[in-house]
């Protein structure tokens, strides 16, 4: 690509929207406006000698307002997007645990309990640690290595709605 025409996108990207706008309208009115009204505005002549130009401001202002409106769209729906990528592939490890996770999720989903109380040294709940489907609720301990964890409110959502996956 050009590096003349690569700093004209970036410059698209840097013109502000408030900026952007008024140029469109302007440029567009001296573009599109009938000969009549541009005659009795006395913009004719002016149109008529500076065409090309107004017409590439037209095309730039243009552009940037359609990049701002992307950059901002994409500001906006990103955050949705991660969560639901992140919350996808939890979903996967949910379909994938060992018998010794079910388990222990099966206290949470069956017996319906809100905590249970774990020893950090167990592999199991380290896992399910790992794998950000419990998490440690409190850093006080009971019994020096014991501590309280939670099920994620996503993986309690997604256990009650698909409980065949803690089936043996």
């Amino acid at each position: 690509m050009p590096d003349w025409l690569s700093s004209l996108f970036s410059l698209t990207k840097e013109i502000s929207s408030k900026v952007a706008l008024p140029i469109l309208i302007a440029t567009s009115a001296l573009l599109f406006l009938p000969d009549t009204y541009s005659q009795t505005l006395g913009l004719d002549q002016f149109r008529d000698a500076y065409r090309i130009w107004i017409g590439v401001i037209f095309l730039i202002s243009g552009a940037a307002l359609i990049t701002n409106l992307l950059w901002a769209l994409g500001r906006f729906i990103r955050p949705t997007l991660l969560a639901w990528r992140y919350i996808r592939a939890k979903r996967a490890n949910l379909r994938g645990l060992t018998d010794s996770e079910k388990a222990i999720l099966r206290v949470f989903i069956d017996e319906g309990k809100a905590s249970i109380v774990a020893d950090m040294n167990d592999g199991d709940i380290n896992l399910l640690e790992h794998k950000k489907i419990i998490v440690r609720s409190s850093n006080m301990s009971v019994r020096y290595t014991a501590f309280p964890y939670v099920l994620q409110p996503w993986a309690r959502e997604y256990l009650l709605k698909h409980r065949a996956l803690l089936e043996d």
